[in-house]
């Protein structure tokens, strides 16, 4: 374990993980981190658009590009220091990007313990009651779907602006070769509202900030995207390079820990049965590849 020092930062104390003086210097040092965080990646960061935000704090609400540089260029370009919430504890231990993160600012959270989840939520509170503010990815994993703008998000950035009543901001990132868009939203007064409708319009608003992303930079044909590829192995390609970039990455994980409604069910889950069946000549019309 490389920066075993950093340990403190599991304990589900918010008083032990949230100082006074971690916040003043990590604002103090916002500007430094600002200039290296975003510009040390191989990519290039573009401000699309930034509304003027209200003062004070705030938690900024960002969409999960399938990419580690969404999480550099959103710190950078936002323009205000922010702690961001993750799970990213082998990152955090054993990578050098582990010291970059405890720098601009952390709060770690471990998704499959729910003692440490709540801890998170107030660890949360603390920090913008000494007002600073909380950066969230409420997807909780890359946006590898091919067919969501926006994954359902877990109502933790819900119940933590509402609990701190503080607006929450909305932003989208998106990548296109070797630049990193990031879109910011007009803000989200949530505290009269229940959780439901609040995450249903604040997926709304990244989504639209996503799609305006897209529409304004992600011109292509379907003939030159996919060289020659059906959709199918085109994406499986695209993410398989992107991932055999990383030096940390749980397929596993990543795989099974996007948020879903108990009635919820993914595409591949939906045609699973069709392994259980034996091909015959009443039920064929099951295995029509235009029906799938």
């Amino acid at each position: 374990m490389r920066n075993w020092f950093f340990k403190y930062l599991t304990s589900n104390s918010p008083w032990r993980t949230i100082t006074r003086p971690g916040l003043w210097m990590r604002k103090a040092i916002y500007p430094i981190v600002r200039k290296l965080s975003g510009p040390l990646t191989d990519v290039e960061g573009i401000l699309v658009n930034k509304p003027v935000l209200p003062k004070g704090p705030k938690v900024f609400s960002v969409t999960h590009t399938y990419s580690r540089e969404d999480i550099a260029w959103a710190i950078s370009l936002v323009g205000e220091q922010s702690y961001l919430l993750t799970n990213a504890y082998r990152e955090l231990m054993c990578t050098s990007d582990g010291i970059a993160l405890w720098a601009s600012g952390i709060i770690l959270v471990d998704r499959y313990d729910k003692d440490n989840r709540r801890a998170s939520i107030q660890k949360a509170k603390r920090l913008l009651q000494m007002k600073g503010n909380v950066m969230v990815f409420p997807e909780a994993v890359w946006n590898m779907s091919e067919n969501q703008l926006v994954r359902k998000l877990y109502p933790g950035v819900y119940r933590i602006a509402a609990a701190a009543n503080v607006p929450i901001i909305p932003v989208s990132t998106m990548m296109y070769e070797k630049k990193l868009y990031v879109n910011i939203g007009t803000a989200i007064f949530c505290q009269t509202m229940k959780q439901q409708d609040a995450l249903i319009q604040l997926r709304d608003s990244m989504a639209s900030l996503k799609w305006a992303i897209m529409e304004r930079y992600g011109k292509d044909t379907r003939e030159h995207l996919l060289g020659g590829l059906s959709p199918e192995e085109y994406w499986k390609n695209h993410i398989d390079s992107y991932i055999a970039k990383q030096t940390v990455y749980e397929h596993e994980e990543e795989s099974n820990a996007h948020y879903m409604d108990r009635d919820d069910i993914e595409q591949a889950q939906a045609f699973e049965h069709l392994q259980l069946l034996s091909p015959k000549q009443e039920n064929a019309f099951l295995f029509n590849k235009r029906l799938l």
